[in-house]
């Protein structure tokens, strides 16, 4: 099954927020998302399972950050950028 997450989402606000703020913290995260703790869980897991965020633990607490070259090459799903890589729209070049 293929995931889905917009930027004006929950997901697109765990995004920006991780992006924003490198090696977040769990419960940073979910009080910036703004939502209820099993909706900001359940973006957290999603984004963690498509390969956008690194799950990565200091002791027993739960850091996250942005995996950018797969943040860049996800396609967009609005219908005006439908395909669309966030590298292509910005014209960054592929790294390879």
């Amino acid at each position: 099954m293929k995931r889905k997450s917009a930027v004006g989402s929950i997901h697109g606000a765990v995004l920006v927020h991780v992006a924003a703020n490198p090696a977040s913290e769990k419960d940073e995260i979910l009080r910036a998302a703004a939502a209820p703790r099993d909706i900001g869980l359940k973006a957290l897991k999603d984004l963690t399972a498509a390969g956008l965020l690194r799950l990565s633990y200091q002791g027993h607490r739960e850091h996250y950050t942005v995996r950018l070259d797969a943040f860049l090459s996800a396609s967009f799903l609005h219908p005006r950028l439908h395909g669309r890589t966030l590298r292509q729209v910005l014209k960054l070049r592929d790294p390879q």
